[in-house]
């Protein structure tokens, strides 16, 4: 089978990309000319092929497309982040995402169109057991915003099974080998010794491991069953203060403790970070603005029955395992001491 995927050289897509090898699949990547192919190239694969293209550039998406022929569009390529103008997250997420259905659209030999969207279209408030027949929440941020406007494109070319078949899935946290966002900042919190939580730190997270994503992704590209359909994906749940205590112990960090300040004071500072960057036009965001004390002071969980009842979908690995895994790979890359 053939698989054309965008954003390949992200923490999702890499992965996605590696383990479609491993299963004998032939990937086309889409990669822009800056694009960094380290990782893929190390990969060492003939069944690897690379067409430069861009998410704003229509006509290079239909070229990379038609030129691979593939069976299925995997589509993780995204503008990510907690902070910066409207027009970049709009622009990818929006137009871009509209850009590569429309590529799909002229293209005859796709089965079905698979897109990589987020837990956060259901919005930063309160979730413990979110599922997909939620509707989107309350969404103040410019890329859960976005995302959640490229999903509304996407239902609509679908049309209640009128239009082409696409299938999505949700990420919640997103973890694991190539990890250069997520744990990466929390890393760098533990080994800088500012362990300090909101409350109670008894936020409960779900957190799915990059190889689960890429193993559901695969199964909603070859299932009919997946078609139509939104699917949430988590590896397991763990507290805030869970999550930091199991990361000390894995690496092997003793006596010490973590702090816990008040839901309001959180509240006050991330007002103030957000005041400061916008006056100040900060182009990478403060340390603390509001997007980030949004996630940090609510329950962010999900419910995964769909992906088991209609996929027959379950964790490849455990939460305990996936994080040892991780950790393993930060140790032997040397990122943790780059933290």
């Amino acid at each position: 089978m053939k698989a054309f995927v965008t954003g390949g050289t992200g923490h999702v897509g890499s992965i996605l990309v590696e383990t479609l090898l491993k299963r004998g699949w032939e990937v086309h990547c889409m990669v822009r000319k800056t694009s960094d192919l380290t990782f893929l190239k190390s990969l060492n694969s003939d069944k690897l092929f690379f067409s430069v293209g861009d998410l704003i550039s229509p006509g290079s998406i239909l070229g990379g497309i038609k030129d691979a022929q593939p069976d299925y569009i995997f589509h993780n390529a995204a503008a990510l982040g907690r902070w910066g103008p409207w027009k970049d997250f709009y622009t990818l997420n929006v137009i871009g995402t509209k850009n590569v259905f429309e590529a799909f659209e002229k293209t005859s030999s796709v089965k079905k169109f698979v897109h990589t969207s987020t837990f956060a279209v259901y919005g930063y408030e309160n979730h413990k057991d979110a599922t997909e027949d939620q509707p989107y929440g309350k969404l103040h941020h410019k890329y859960s915003k976005t995302k959640m406007m490229g999903e509304k494109f996407l239902w609509q070319k679908f049309d209640k099974g009128n239009g082409l078949p696409i299938t999505i899935i949700r990420p919640p946290s997103v973890f694991g080998p190539n990890d250069h966002s997520n744990l990466n900042e929390i890393l760098s919190l533990i080994k800088n010794n500012r362990n300090i939580l909101p409350g109670k730190g008894d936020q409960l997270i779900s957190w799915a491991y990059n190889y689960d994503i890429a193993d559901l992704l695969i199964k909603m590209a070859i299932d009919d069953r997946a078609t139509g359909e939104a699917f949430n994906i988590k590896t397991g749940n763990l507290t805030s203060e869970e999550l930091i205590l199991k990361l000390m112990e894995l690496l092997n960090i003793s006596g010490v403790k973590i702090r816990h300040i008040p839901v309001f004071l959180t509240r006050i500072a991330g007002w103030l970070g957000s005041a400061f960057g916008t006056l100040l036009r900060s182009k990478k965001g403060p340390l603390l603005h509001r997007q980030i004390v949004r996630m940090v002071i609510h329950h962010h969980a999900c419910n995964i029955d769909k992906a088991k009842r209609i996929l027959d979908w379950v964790p490849t690995i455990s939460l305990d395992e996936a994080l040892k895994q991780t950790i393993d790979w930060f140790i032997k890359s040397g990122t943790y001491e780059e933290l």
